[in-house]
């Protein structure tokens, strides 16, 4: 018997990169410009190395978060069982509301409400903390073992 690889599955996990891959991108690239911008305004910072520094902590504190929130995320996964899977309860609240609450940034920052801002950045952290490694770990779940390197091949080109 013949393996084939179900490349629309395979094709949607991908999509779940692809949004992280985006959502990341356009994190790390304006949060800290929104930041540098509102530190100087609305706290009166003066002195470019400090708004940097500040700017810097800030910003690396999902680093951290990650470094104990993703295991634990993973752990839960591969805990959970429910009709839709292992995987899915994660990955879709965790798009959901990083998705409903990335906007929300962007708007605090237009509103001056720093403290409001970087309290959506880590809502949005850790929603997105609560699916990625659900969906790194659905395409092994769901692929047959033979298949996985061209199914990741698919993945990576996504994201």
């Amino acid at each position: 018997m013949t393996l084939k690889l179900n490349k629309k599955r395979t094709f949607l996990i991908g999509f779940a990169f692809f949004g992280i891959l985006l959502l990341w991108q356009v994190y790390d690239s304006w949060c800290p410009t929104l930041l540098t911008e509102i530190i100087k305004t609305r706290l009166g910072a003066t002195d470019e190395l400090e708004v940097q520094w500040l700017v810097g902590i800030i910003m690396a504190c999902d680093n951290l978060a990650a470094l104990i929130l993703l295991p634990i995320f993973g752990s839960l996964s591969d805990k959970t069982h429910t009709k839709i899977g292992k995987r899915m309860p994660y990955i879709l609240v965790g798009t959901f509301v990083s998705a409903i609450a990335f906007p929300f940034i962007p708007l605090f920052f237009h509103l001056n409400k720093i403290g409001a801002m970087v309290a959506m950045m880590a809502i949005v952290l850790l929603f997105m903390m609560m699916y990625r490694n659900p969906a790194v770990a659905l395409m092994p779940d769901i692929t047959p073992k033979p298949l996985r390197a061209k199914a990741n091949g698919i993945i990576n080109i996504m994201g």
